[in-house]
C-alpha cells in the first residue's frame, strides 16, 4: 500500500493554536484530567508559554555545566606558554614565543532539530514530564555550541495508509524557552491541541484512533524542509528510553551530531 502523506507546517504556535480553534471542532474525549488541563488552557499555554516548565530540565543542565560543548577541531596558537618553541617569535624577543594547539569551536552551519511530540496513551503526566525535560536540556546544550533552528511536530498513520503530521516551528533567536517548555514537558499540548489539529488535517480519523508512526521519521519531515538540511530527529514517546537514562541520551544525541563532550581533564567524553 502506497502511504498518503499530510504534512502540514505553521510558522508559529499562535498560527497552530487558531488552526486548533475552529468552532465546532474535535475535543479530546479522554477527559482533562488525563489530558493535563482544560482545551481553554492548552489553547492559553500554546499561545503563551509555560516558563514553570523550564526549571524541570535544569537539573540535567547541571550535571553538563562544568563540560564544554565543542565541534571538535584544534588549531596552532602563539602563547607565552606551549609545547613547542616559535624561534622567529623568540627572536623577535615576542612574549608569544610558544606554540601550543588548544580546542577551538569550529565554525558550523545551523542544525535543524525535529522533535516529535507523540505521547503514548500510557505515559502518565511524569513520564512525559522526564522525557520532556531531557529533550529540552538537550535543545538548550545544543543551542550553546552550534546554531539551530528547532521545530516540533507529531506524526500519525492511520489504519488506512494516511500519515498525518503538523511541524511547527519554535523561536530560537533567542530559544523562546517557554513555549519550547511547554511544548515538550506537558501532556495538554498533544493531547488536546495536537488531536484538535489532527482532525482537522484528516476529517475524520478520530474514528479510527491515531496510533504512532513507527516508521523512518525522515520520510515524513522531508516533505517540509529543504533537500540537504542537517536533521537531528527525536522520536516520538512510545518507549521510555529517554525516561530510563535521560543524562546518558542526551549525550548519545550529542555525539551523533559531533558536538564533543569536553570533561575538566579535557578530554571528549
Amino acid at each position: 500500500m502506497t502511504s498518503e502523506y499530510v504534512v502540514k507546517s505553521f510558522e508559529s504556535l499562535d498560527a497552530l493554536a487558531d488552526y486548533a480553534a475552529v468552532p465546532g471542532g474535535y475535543r479530546s474525549s479522554g477527559g482533562d484530567a488525563w489530558a493535563g488541563g482544560t482545551f481553554a488552557e492548552a489553547l492559553n499555554w500554546t499561545r503563551n508559554g509555560d516558563a514553570s516548565y523550564v526549571a524541570r530540565s535544569d537539573a540535567l543542565m547541571e550535571k553538563f555545566e562544568r563540560r564544554e560543548f565543542l565541534t571538535s577541531r584544534r588549531e596552532w596558537r602563539n602563547d607565552v606558554a606551549g609545547f613547542v618553541p616559535n624561534v622567529p617569535a623568540y627572536i623577535a624577543g615576542l612574549p608569544q614565543a610558544m606554540r601550543r594547539r588548544p580546542r577551538r569551536l569550529a565554525p558550523a552551519a545551523p542544525i535543524t532539530v525535529y522533535v516529535d511530540l507523540f505521547l503514548s496513551a500510557a505515559f502518565d503526566a511524569r513520564a512525559a514530564m522526564t522525557r520532556g525535560a531531557a529533550v529540552l536540556a538537550l535543545v538548550r546544550i545544543l543551542a550553546a555550541a552550534r546554531p539551530i533552528n528547532l521545530y516540533v511536530g507529531y506524526a500519525t498513520a492511520e489504519s488506512f495508509g494516511r500519515i498525518t503530521c503538523p511541524i511547527v516551528r519554535i523561536n530560537t533567536t533567542p530559544l523562546d524557552l517557554s513555549h519550547a517548555a511547554y511544548t515538550m514537558c506537558s501532556t495538554s499540548f498533544i493531547r488536546h491541541i495536537g488531536l484538535a489539529v489532527f482532525e482537522r488535517m484528516s476529517p475524520g480519523s478520530h474514528k479510527q484512533s491515531w496510533p504512532p508512526f513507527r516508521g523512518d521519521l525522515r520520510e515524513v519531515v522531508a516533505r517540509a524542509f529543504d533537500p540537504g538540511t542537517e536533521l537531528l530527529l527525536v522520536p516520538g514517546g512510545i518507549i521510555s528510553t529517554i525516561v530510563r537514562d535521560p543524562e546518558e541520551w542526551i549525550a548519545e544525541k550529542l555525539r551523533e551530531v559531533q558536538v564533543g563532550v569536553v570533561g575538566e581533564a579535557g578530554e571528549a567524553a
